[in-house]
Parts: structure tokens; sequence; C-alpha cells
């Protein structure tokens, strides 16, 4: 017994010196050294003995293998191998006992690292949970647990906000009124002076077989029946009166002519209503009256109702030389479309209405002007 002791120890000093394990051998790799095949030193065998030396050593690991099965189950892999077990794995096997005792050694440590690590994972999740019960127990009493004290700060993370002001930021609007201010208006005050309304002339033009300037503006006048005559001479149109000296005089139904407004007392001046995204009314100055047309023919004083069409001419963007036709006809080809003028050259008493816009160019009187 005590010379087995001997040669047991003698054989694990050599376990520690080697540099081979029994996977390098199973693997295949060469010996630099020793191999430990058996209980006690031994040579490497020469080339010829290799492949035999190292099947016999395989097998018998295999056959350790199997026998220690149920013995490393029962052995804790942080404390050393008994003797007797491996003793008893030696004598059933008829494997040496270094043979045995180097297979343990081996294995347990291959796997401590393993537990080790295993351990350290229960670990931290064993103080995760204690942190969140800790936090719940602190949130329901209101009080600091004993296990966060270090975890916490008396101070706050952040600057507190700016206090709220005592007084609104803004002056309040003022109260709403009772009642409307007013009823609804059905125009709208105009944009420009008022002015007068002269049929344009420029140098060129032959009116009455003369080259010399005129000055022809509209007026109200009183018919009986509508009339787009062709003015001869004062009072040509039977029945139709002057109502007076100014626009104040002229009266719902009255229609429109052409007189001198050269160096003369009458005094009859209109507005230019401007409507966004509309067209523009021509109101007479100091009254609620407004041209309208009439059959798409005729021109008549008639309460301002800018929602009319019959009302509404097309938008105009300079002073001089701009023709006048319906808002409808704004569009519409100069053989298609009507314009405001008279019949043929312009003449006093002459009517003024709806015309073809292509007779009114051939003639020169389709364009009008803001005068003075």
């Amino acid at each position: 017994q005590q010379q087995n002791s001997n040669d047991a120890n003698r054989s694990l000093i050599q376990i520690g010196e080697t540099t081979e394990t029994m996977d390098e051998v199973d693997s295949g790799v060469h010996p630099t050294k020793t191999a430990i095949l058996a209980t006690g030193e031994k040579t490497f065998p020469e080339e010829g003995e290799m492949e035999v030396e190292i099947e016999l050593a395989l097998e018998k690991e295999r056959d350790v293998k199997k026998m220690f099965a149920g013995v490393s189950a029962t052995v804790s892999p942080f404390t050393s191998v008994a003797s007797s077990d491996v003793s008893k794995v030696s004598t059933n096997s008829g494997f040496s006992l270094t043979d045995a005792k180097y297979f343990v050694v081996n294995k347990l440590q291959k796997r401590k690292w393993q537990y080790v690590l295993l351990g350290l994972i229960l670990g931290l999740m064993i103080l995760i949970a204690a942190l969140a019960g800790s936090a719940a127990n602190g949130n329901n009493s209101g009080e600091r647990t004993p296990f966060l004290v270090f975890f916490q700060s008396d101070h706050p993370t952040f600057s507190p906000t700016i206090a709220p002001t005592n007084s609104p930021s803004f002056t309040p609007t003022l109260r709403p009124s009772e009642s409307p201010s007013q009823a609804p208006s059905i125009y709208d005050p105009p944009i420009k002076d008022p002015i007068q309304l002269r049929l344009y002339w420029e140098s060129g033009y032959f009116w009455q077989e003369s080259i010399y300037q005129t000055f022809w503006c509209t007026e109200c006048v009183d018919c009986p029946e509508y009339r787009l005559g062709d003015g001869a001479g004062p009072l040509v149109e039977v029945n139709c009166t002057s109502p007076g000296d100014t626009t104040a005089s002229c009266s719902a139904g009255n229609q429109i002519w052409l007189q001198s407004c050269k160096n003369t007392t009458r005094d009859y001046r209109f507005e230019f209503i401007h409507h966004e995204d509309s067209g523009f009314q021509i109101r007479a100055f100091n009254t609620t009256l407004c041209f309208s047309t009439v059959r798409n023919r005729f021109l008549e004083m008639r309460p301002c109702d800018k929602y009319r069409s019959s009302q509404l001419f097309n938008p105009i963007q300079k002073k001089t030389k701009f023709e006048l036709r319906p808002y409808d006809d704004r569009n519409l080809p100069m053989n298609e479309a009507m314009c405001v003028s008279q019949i043929h050259h312009p003449k006093s008493n002459e009517m003024v209405g709806l015309h073809p816009c292509a007779e009114n160019v051939n003639d020169t009187t389709n364009y009008w002007e803001q005068y003075p």
C-alpha cells in the first residue's frame, strides 16, 4: 500500500510537469516530452507503435468516462476528489489510479468557471429584485428606505421653473356689443375721389368731321321710356329732360346721356367703388344710386347693390383710356363683348348704353377716362 501511494504521488507530479493532456492525445497532437498512459512514467513509442498506443489510450479513456458518470454527479466542483471513489473506478475498470485522478481533475477544472459565472448572474438578479422591492416600499410610505439612501440625493436635479405671473399677459379684448352696430351695407364707401366720366379723346381722332378736342361727359336724364338713339340737337330725344345741374338731382330710373363738360357750371360726378375678387360699381356722388344695365342694352340709375351682377363692371387699373364692360363680359373677345358707349361719333344729348365693342373700336369711342 505504501508503495502504491508513492507511485500515485509520483504520477501526479509528472501530470503537473507535462504539457500534454488526454484531449491532445485524442486529437492526434504529437507529444513533446512524455505521455501518461498508465501508472508511472513511460517513454513515448516509436512511429511504428504510435497508432496502437494512442488507440489503447483512447479506449481506456472511454471506459473511464462510462464508469465515472455516476461518480462525477456526486462530487462538488469546488472540493477535491475522494481517494476511495477514484480507487473504485480504477479497480472496476482496470484503469490505473493515476489515469482516473487525471481525468477527474481535468474535467472539474474546465467546469469550475461555468459555475462561477452562473453564481454571479444569480447574485445580480437577487440584487435587482431587492432594489425594486425597496423602491416600491419607499413610494408607498412616503419615506426613504435605508437600502436606497446611498442612491438618493437631497438636491433637485433641475432648477425650478419660473413662477407664474399674477396678471394676464395680454390686455383683454373689449366686451361684445349687445346688438349689431347697424344693418349690413349693400354698398361700400368709394376708394377714389369723385370724378367726371369723360369719353376718351386723343390727337388723331376725327369726330364729327373735326380734329379738335372735345369734352363729352355722362349725366343723368329723365326719359319716359328706354331710349338709345342718336341725338341730333337739344331735346332731340322726345320728352327727355335733365333733372338738374348736379348728381344730387339724379333719381332712380334716370338714364344716362352725354353733355359737354368744358367751361360749364354743371357738375355731375361719380365714384368708382372697387370690390375685391369682383367688379366695381359706378355710383352718383352723394347718392345711393349706381349704374345698372337693363336687358343687356340700356343704362339706368338704380339703388346700389353690390350683389347684383347688373351693377358690376370690369375692374380698371388706370385713370385714363380704359374700357367699361359688364363684369360678365370682361374675358370675352372683342367681337362678342358689349361695351359702354354711344352710337357713332359723340354729340350733345346722345344716349349712353351697351353697344358691340367692335363697333365702338371702329368709331374710336370705346375708351373712357376720369376727368379732370
